[in-house]
């Protein structure tokens, strides 16, 4: 240290003469060397001008920020430099002390309609959004994601699943604080099981979690399961490399209320990248509206249970009593009426047609008249006394509505006049109740149908099993309705006819929709079959639908419904019923995706019917008919865009056929 810069020189003289005294060398250039030591630990993060960025600084930043805020202790404490120091700051030196992960970025997640138009969030919980449903199937959870700081785009990895190793997992990961449809355990077959609280941890029962729910992700191309503005297939996140889509099944239905959803992506190194979460509400009520006041923002409670619980069931026990406290405001100045009736629905049943209700009624009334006289009368104030009469009225009915109705007589008595007065306060509560079908994993008179897929398959034709079918359309039954269902099931008009008189339904895209069928029986007067499927393709079953162009992408595998090898449908054009194996394997195919309430290939009755009408009841489109079938079409059938026609008829339980009858479903045009 025996040579000295020109700046140390001019140190040393401007401290000899501002102290009058001389000053050593070396005591200058320790002066000058703790100098610029501090200048070069003066940047943006360095609360405490200690050289170093650590967690020491958040505390000195804490301390300027809420008690000296214009009197920082150190000159870099204004860590966004944007002239003040503040909680902004330290946000900004949390990002600084602990980068964002170099996992995939999430671009998008949120919820669109089958059809894939992006749906807004109503409110928040803090930073998760809320979206709202009215049912809690037949829409789109839509996941987009990007490439993160490590520049990996993300993993395409659906389903990997082992049941003996939890690091199997898929690029996707979503978890489900509620139990999706049945709740089911089983892998990838029937419902998903909740997580909560949502952790992404190392156990087995978190891997398979994350396998149930992502085997049935779709990975799309370029946006093509949501759309722009314009009707485009687009993507709906900026800079989006990878978009995953789940059309939520009714096998998946989210349950009535708040559902909390969590999720991130993978890259393929196995990097995850950082959690977004968003909140799916659903019921039949309007939403709330969510303002940014202290008096609307909600904040749920929730109680952990460490690490994690797995909830395998979700069947509710009965709708949920209304809590509400109405309150009826007069329009007059001079008398206040509030009534405060509770509704408790006791003893409610689930599919119960009947609903017993009890209901108290503590009414309050406070009447004040104020009576003034000119001249040398005194002011007269007058305290009627008020007495409340109510008489509920319940009258119960099958759609399980409760709508009682509450009369108030109000009796008011003051000096020298007996006022009587009759207000009438009718309180009405709607509910419209959707029934909640719930799994029983027991066996029925149709087995359940396990198949295995294969896209190679060859059959041998055989012989037909007895009753023999007869193509007699007068003996077998008739179709009393052939249309479609939207996502949330309720019922499409078609927009006129061919020139060849068939009905033609119009969609926007091409799944997330139902085809529907309903029959009764023909002049054979014989129940009508209800099998959508014969197990082996031995035969034709009871329903026989067939498409004029292929569905999907056409699989000539049969009935291949279970994911991740889900498949189309081949075409039969013209349609053709005969016993050739070919047309058995696709009728088979095309048909056993029509499914009763618990997923088996059959037709439905009326306490397990599709169609949903306005005022909340499943039930059938025909009067007459006896019986339904339902088949969702999701992304695995999805219809090639112009004109499909589909040929159905139905059997009876002798084996006779009926007329066939015909619908165009129209796509995208």
């Amino acid at each position: 240290m025996n040579v000295q810069t020109g700046e140390a020189r001019n140190t040393t003289r401007s401290l000899a003469t501002r102290w009058k005294a001389p000053v050593c060398t070396l005591c200058a250039l320790l002066l000058l060397s703790s100098t610029v030591r501090h200048s070069q630990a003066q940047v943006a993060g360095d609360a405490n001008c200690d050289n170093v960025i650590d967690a020491n600084d958040v505390s000195a930043l804490v301390e300027t920020a809420f008690n000296s805020p214009t009197n920082p202790a150190c000159g870099f404490a204004d860590v966004n430099g944007d002239g003040r120091v503040d909680a902004g700051d330290i946000v900004s030196l949390a990002r600084i002390l602990a980068p964002p992960p170099a996992g995939p970025v999430l671009s998008y997640f949120g919820i669109a309609s089958a059809e894939g138009v992006a749906a807004g969030s109503v409110g928040s919980v803090g930073a998760v959004p809320i979206f709202f449903r009215r049912i809690g199937s037949g829409f789109q959870i839509v996941v987009e994601g990007r490439a993160g700081s490590n520049g990996r785009a993300p993993g395409l990895t659906t389903y990997n699943p082992d049941p003996r190793d939890p690091a199997k997992r898929p690029d996707i990961q979503l978890l489900s604080a509620r139990a999706l449809g049945d709740g089911s355990r089983e892998v990838c077959l029937g419902g998903v099981p909740a997580v909560d609280p949502p952790t992404f941890g190392p156990q087995q029962p978190i891997a398979d979690a994350l396998n149930d729910i992502g085997c049935n992700f779709i990975l799309s191309s370029q946006g093509s399961c949501t759309q722009n503005s314009f009707g485009q297939p687009a993507f709906l996140g900026s800079g989006t490399q990878a978009q995953f889509c789940l059309l939520v099944p009714r096998t998946l239905a989210l349950p009535d209320g708040d559902t909390l959803l969590s999720v991130r992506l993978r890259d393929a190194n196995g990097v995850v990248g950082p959690i977004r979460q968003m909140i799916i509400r659903v019921g039949n009520d309007a939403p709330p509206t969510f303002t940014s006041t202290a008096t609307s923002t909600r904040t749920p409670t929730r109680t952990a249970t460490p690490p994690f619980t797995i909830r395998p069931t979700n069947t509710p026990t009965g709708p949920r009593p209304p809590s509400r406290t109405p309150t009826a405001t007069p329009r007059s100045a001079s008398a206040t009426a509030t009534l405060r009736p509770t509704d408790t629905p006791a003893n409610a049943t689930p599919n119960s047609p009947t609903r017993t209700a009890t209901r108290s009624a503590t009414p309050t009334l406070t009447q004040t008249a104020s009576l003034t006289a000119t001249g040398p009368r005194p002011s007269v104030t007058k305290t009627p006394t008020a007495t409340i009469t109510m008489v509920p009225v319940r009258t119960p009915t099958p759609t399980a509505s409760l709508r009682p109705t509450a009369t108030a007589t109000v009796t008011t008595t003051a000096p020298r006049a007996t006022p009587t007065r009759t207000a009438t306060s009718t309180a009405t509560t709607t509910r419209s109740l959707t029934p909640t079908r719930s799994v029983t994993r027991t066996a029925s008179p149709t087995p359940p149908v396990t198949v295995t897929p294969t896209r190679t398959q060859t059959r041998t034709p055989r012989s037909t099993p007895t009753p023999t079918p007869t193509d007699n359309g007068a003996q077998g039954p008739q179709i009393t309705y052939f249309g479609l269902t939207r996502a949330d099931d309720s019922l499409v008009e078609p927009i006129g006819n061919t020139q060849d008189s068939v009905p033609i339904y119009t969609r926007p895209a091409g799944a997330g929709f139902s085809l529907l069928i309903e029959g009764k029986p023909g002049a054979s007067r014989a129940a009508l079959g209800q099998s959508t499927y014969v197990v082996g393709s031995d035969a034709l079953p009871d329903l026989q639908i067939v498409a004029s162009r292929q569905l999907g992408d056409g699989s000539p595998a049969i009935c291949d419904v279970t994911p991740p090898d889900v498949g189309g449908v081949p075409a039969l054009d013209p349609p053709i019923f005969d016993d050739s194996q070919n047309v058995i394997d696709t009728v088979n195919d095309l048909a056993c995706r029509f499914v009763d309430g618990s997923g088996q290939p059959r037709g439905r009755g009326q306490n397990d019917a599709c169609v949903l009408f306005s005022n909340g009841d499943y039930r059938f489109v025909s009067p007459s008919s006896m019986l339904q079938f339902c088949g969702f079409i999701d992304g695995a059938l999805h219809f090639p865009n112009g004109d499909t026609r589909f040929t159905a008829r139905l059997r009876d339980a002798q084996g006779n056929v009926g007329l066939p009858r015909q619908i165009v479903v129209r796509v995208g045009q």
